[in-house]
């Protein structure tokens, strides 16, 4: 069976940018999703220590593995789109203005802790990392920033991977109202590939009608190699607080989850199909 919400429909980067994407929910997919992780839950062993993996293995070409350093650019409750973004006395203001950046492998986008972003963050494969450069969304400052996605999702990564999500707060709506999920990772490449590096560390997650945080893959085999998710929470969500899923059910390899709170993600009623877990 196929999703029932396909993102081949979503044109590129240049549409996707204004548009956010617009709807991407996996309300009622779940039943027909098979999850395939290797899971370490909080208190489990990991010979590479928590929250510190690094794969050895190369990356697949269409992610690429040229090392750099990038450029770090800054978002606060006070700056300007029309800023070039590279301080903190030059910062951006919306997530739009990221939005319609194209981002470089070792690039990083820091938003102001403390302060409330609204919007949907999008990447795509324009927006590359590498193992040796991920491309980092983060905070600045002490404490945390917020992406407040209302109905929708706060983080998409879409065909694309070498990122680290990590620092941030992501609030939806609520489990009633939105229809979406927190950080949403997904490919549907063709070739039965493997996106290489995905870090998520130190995210709270909540208030999301599908998931806190969930990575998926659909398209045969296609999926994700590398992924770590790591001291992060999600909680009141509707589906489940943190999950995978893929159509093979060989689509995902080398996972490690660790260090993880979720609770009271208390379902969706009225579905064929089991929800309400935390962590799957």
């Amino acid at each position: 069976m196929q999703p029932l919400f396909s993102t081949k429909k979503l044109p590129e980067k240049q549409v996707t940018r204004a548009l956010h994407c617009g709807r991407f929910s996996f309300s009622k997919l779940l039943g027909m999703l098979s999850v395939s992780a290797v899971l370490g839950l909080a208190g489990c062993s990991d010979p590479s220590g928590p929250g510190t993996g690094q794969s050895s293995d190369g990356i697949n070409a269409d992610i690429g593995a040229a090392a750099t350093s990038g450029v770090t650019y800054y978002v606060s409750a006070t700056g300007s789109d029309a800023n070039r973004g590279t301080s903190p006395s030059q910062s951006w203001r919306s997530i739009g203005k990221v939005n319609s950046k194209v981002f470089s492998p070792g690039d990083k986008i820091l938003f102001q802790a403390g302060a409330v972003f609204s919007g949907r963050l999008f990447f795509d494969a324009a927006d590359r990392g590498t193992v040796a450069g991920p491309t980092t969304v983060s905070s600045y400052g002490t404490g945390r920033a917020t992406i407040s996605a209302g109905n929708g999702t706060a983080i998409l990564l879409y065909n694309t991977a070498g990122f680290a999500i990590t620092n941030l707060v992501v609030v939806g709506s609520g489990r009633t109202v939105n229809t979406e999920s927190g950080v949403n990772v997904y490919t549907d490449l063709g070739g039965n590939i493997k996106l290489n590096y995905i870090r998520i560390d130190s995210v709270d997650a909540s208030g999301f009608g599908d998931y806190g945080i969930v990575i998926g893959g659909w398209n045969n085999s296609t999926g994700y190699n590398d992924v770590r998710v790591t001291y992060s929470s999600a909680y009141d969500n509707g589906l489940a607080g943190i999950s995978t899923y893929a159509q093979s059910a060989y689509s995902h390899q080398n996972f490690y989850f660790g260090h993880l709170k979720s609770y009271r993600n208390s379902g969706v009623p009225g579905l064929s199909f089991n929800s309400g877990n935390g962590i799957v």
